[in-house]
């Protein structure tokens, strides 16, 4: 087992980080292949690729290489997808630590708790994502709330019901009221164009706003939610990176409300 070091993301406030842990994310370490030849082929190689599972299934084949050295828009599509596969209504089925911490299970028994029975749901420890009030009781489902539907709600809806598109883009065209004054010019990683020059049509990646690209940076850190910033007060800071002050705090008039 491995001591835990920091306030995870992915290990919460576990006391310890076992052999377990690992290979629920990631592919070298897979249990349940009856050859080492293949368990091995997701291991370490020159071009530095991480090996992540697909966590809808157990077929050890499926899952995405992601090029940690130089990451591509390929790359952060790739990372989009694997997130999506366990931030998702029924978690981490493809595996998950079992109950007595000695090796890995398969179907949706500790699915929603995917990693070992330290990994508590609240607590002091890991204080970046102990929000009082607020435990984590199981993977968050992100994909709901970024799903791409098909109901059209306005000429220029494409139906996902987030502004935070990453499945799918929220808007098939820009609104020309709104122009470029209300967006930021950070280069947007899944896309690689400027936020400014795409607008409503952009499309983001989860690394866009929180660290998964940078060294370890998806296992943990000091920052709340593993966002770019230091603590969850500059959230506006964080916001204002796409969005921009200068418009956003204009009191506006809107008529019927």
């Amino acid at each position: 087992t491995l001591a835990r070091n920091q306030g995870t993301r992915h290990l919460y406030c576990a006391t310890t980080i076992l052999k377990w842990d690992c290979i629920v994310c990631h592919r070298e370490g897979y249990a349940f292949s009856s050859s080492a030849g293949s368990r091995s082929a997701y291991h370490w190689d020159s071009l530095g690729r991480v090996d992540l599972r697909n966590m809808d299934t157990v077929n050890e084949a499926s899952g995405w290489s992601i090029n940690n050295k130089v990451w591509t828009t390929t790359d952060y599509t790739n990372l989009d997808n694997f997130c999506m596969t366990c931030h998702d209504s029924d978690g981490a089925k493809a595996a998950f630590v079992t109950a007595t911490n000695n090796g890995i299970g398969w179907g949706t028994i500790r699915s929603l708790r995917p990693f070992n029975s330290t990994d508590a749901p609240s607590g002091a420890l890991g204080g970046s994502t102990a929000i009082p009030g607020a435990p984590r009781n199981r993977v968050v489902d992100v994909k709901t709330q970024f799903y791409a539907g098909t109901t059209i709600a306005g000429p220029n809806y494409n139906g996902n019901p987030s502004q935070h598109a990453v499945i799918g883009a929220r808007y098939g065209t820009n609104n020309a009221n709104w122009g470029t004054e209300a967006w930021g010019t950070v280069t947007l990683k899944k896309m690689n164009v400027q936020l400014r020059n795409v607008r409503e049509k952009a499309r983001l990646s989860c690394a866009d706003c929180h660290v998964l690209d940078s060294g370890s940076g998806a296992h943990g850190g000091v920052n709340e939610y593993n966002l770019t910033l230091t603590t969850i007060n500059e959230i506006d800071t964080l916001c204002n990176k796409c969005h921009l002050a200068v418009t956003y705090s204009t009191t506006v008039t809107v008529a019927g409300l």
